[in-house]
């Protein structure tokens, strides 16, 4: 099974959870199903370790764990992987840069592998998938409409009806869960700039805090 479609699956058990987690699901004209976890919704923890597990494909163990900084208490995020270079870098890091008319949002998860963005990186790492599902988290504040849905349909080459959306702002708390949950990723991607062979990395762990919701967006990126 490919990380397209573990991270469908992965949508499919948010939908059958939707109400414990807080999210909203729409259904876009074009047969998107786009699942608003911060927008408008409520969202929470429990989403925000959704949308990580989605970022990374499911293939890493994410939990919620206490983090303690100079005796402060602090929710953290424990993030363990035995595929490192593609639940991190093939999935996970968030390179697609999606515009379409006034929407912009950053796009992390497997889809970004249908569409390979960017190219140098697969093509560093040796990763290739070719899948009839499309699984996606959107870091923005809108949700977005069928328009955007098909654009990134297109480039993943496959159906609108058959991509699944997450969407979250960073300044809410499943949006913060998961740029958290980025913790071994920044270390691959860190590696990977210097020219490292990081298909040399067997597993990858790491530990964050999660930081609370200050300002806007910009702020809370920069926080976390």
């Amino acid at each position: 099974m490919g990380i397209n479609e573990m991270g469908f699956e992965v949508f499919e058990e948010m939908l059958d959870f939707s109400d414990d987690l807080g999210v909203e699901v729409v259904e876009l004209e074009n047969g998107t199903v786009v699942v608003d976890a911060g927008v408008k919704a409520q969202g929470g923890f429990g989403a925000g370790v959704y949308l990580s597990r989605i970022c990374m494909g499911d293939l890493a163990d994410i939990q919620l764990t206490p983090f303690e900084i100079d005796g402060v208490s602090l929710p953290g995020v424990q993030v363990a992987t035995d595929h490192p270079a593609v639940s991190c870098m093939a999935a996970q890091c968030a390179m697609w840069q999606i515009k379409v008319g006034k929407y912009f949002a950053m796009g992390s998860g497997p889809a970004r592998a249908l569409a390979r963005k960017t190219r140098e990186l697969y093509d560093r790492i040796g990763f290739e998938e070719y899948s009839d599902v499309g699984s996606i988290v959107l870091e923005s504040n809108k949700i977005p409409d069928a328009a955007v849905s098909a654009h990134i349909a297109e480039k993943c080459g496959i159906d609108p009806g058959d991509l699944r959306i997450a969407v979250a702002p960073t300044d809410s708390i499943a949006g913060m869960v998961q740029v958290s949950a980025r913790v071994v990723e920044t270390g691959l991607h860190k590696l990977f700039t210097m020219g490292f062979d990081i298909n040399t990395i067997k597993s990858g762990w790491g530990r964050a805090p999660i930081s609370p919701i200050v300002g806007d967006a910009t702020m809370c990126m920069g926080s976390s």
